[in-house]
């Protein structure tokens, strides 16, 4: 019986040690998780979103609750430096926008026409069958999100 509460008791000190060390990755692990099973239930309850209701529900929340972290590249257009420091992000691909031309991702185009999409879209699913979900959805992202804004906008039109 010793032998078995001194295992039980080294496993547990292991186990606390990795959630030390691992903090982080056990929160979003457990973040993640909780929305894949809260969005699992309400598929359930209120249907799934079609792939272009997932579309504009990510450019929405991408817009207006965005979440960055730490960020070094180089442009794909004039390999200029890009940081997630000085740049803002793409609502449509998340990618970060190029200070120096504005480009984000080279197969993304019209950001402002698609945010006014996304954004006349979002409305007419929070007014239909479906609202439960996305206000779940928005919820869900909120505390996470940075307060960080950033333009959608072209470098010709801020200047």
């Amino acid at each position: 019986m010793k032998i078995f509460q001194v295992l039980l008791l080294a496993a547990c000190a292991i186990l606390l040690i990795l959630a030390v060390v691992f903090h982080r990755k056990v929160f979003e692990m457990i973040f993640k998780i909780k929305d894949s099973l809260s969005d699992f239930l309400l598929s359930l309850k209120y249907g799934n979103f079609t792939e272009r209701e997932e579309t504009v529900c990510n450019i929405y929340l991408n817009y207006h609750y965005p979440v960055y972290s730490p960020y070094s590249s180089r442009c794909h257009n004039c390999n200029a430096t890009v940081s997630s420091q000085d740049s803002p992000r793409c609502p449509v691909c998340g990618i970060y926008i190029c200070m120096t031309c504005g480009e984000c991702h080279p197969d993304c185009f019209d950001r402002d026409k698609k945010i006014a999409i996304a954004e006349k879209e979002t409305l007419a699913i929070l007014k239909g069958k479906k609202k439960k979900a996305m206000e779940n959805r928005i919820e869900a992202v909120r505390p996470r999100a940075n307060d960080k804004l950033y333009y959608c906008e072209p470098l010709e039109k801020r200047e």
